[in-house]
């Protein structure tokens, strides 16, 4: 399984509500390449998916060093929006909705490293 294949199958555990422990991601994180260790970004993962706030900024910030985010204007809780600098043509950016505000951003990260990586491809 390549990175995007390995991201496009936690994008969709994520959505779906199947992230439930440690051995359901922990192959597909190493696809995250960064200075973290793979076990520290799983942890984030899963506390993030669960709703923890700090979890999700934390990997946000592994992952997407540069990265912002927001909550769109007049969005229901569970939305959020990172985007990435300018690389002269645009702003990249990625939504994620879910229930929880933490897992939003989750989703919206994973989108984000799915277009990045569909672009570098």
């Amino acid at each position: 399984m390549n990175n995007l294949e390995a991201l496009k199958a936690l994008l969709a555990k994520v959505e779906a509500g199947e992230v439930h422990n440690y051995a359901s991601t922990f192959a597909i994180v190493r696809c995250l390449n960064t200075q973290f260790d793979t076990s520290i970004l799983n942890d984030l993962l899963v506390k993030a998916y669960t709703s923890d706030l700090n979890a999700a900024k934390a990997l946000h910030e592994a992952v997407l060093p540069g990265w912002s985010w927001v909550k769109p204007d007049g969005a229901e809780m569970g939305a959020i929006r990172v985007f990435g600098p300018d690389n002269g043509d645009y702003y990249p950016s990625a939504i994620g909705k879910a229930e929880s505000p933490a897992r939003a951003w989750l989703i919206a990260v994973l989108k984000a490293l799915i277009s990045e990586d569909n672009q570098s491809g």
